[in-house]
């Protein structure tokens, strides 16, 4: 059971990470909503959080796969 945990985790994870990629400036306007006023991120800031939608993505897809496999494996034997 714990297993279908770490599978629906990698799949939140995965979620988050293609979040990250593909939308940048709407994590942005989260963490900064109630401090600026018609601001907006710098190409820095897109640029870090496209990487850390990478990882999250790759990170989320491998505890995804891993868990999954072992599911299967666990009701096959």
């Amino acid at each position: 059971m714990r297993e279908l945990w770490f599978c629906l985790a990698g799949l939140v994870l995965a979620v988050v990470g293609i979040l990250l990629l593909a939308k940048p400036e709407w994590v942005w306007k989260l963490e900064h909503f109630w401090c600026t006023e018609g601001g907006e991120p710098s190409e820095w800031y897109e640029t870090l959080t496209r990487l850390l939608g990478v990882l999250c993505l790759l990170l989320g897809t491998v505890i995804f796969l891993v868990m999954l496999v072992a599911v299967i494996l666990y009701f096959a034997f």
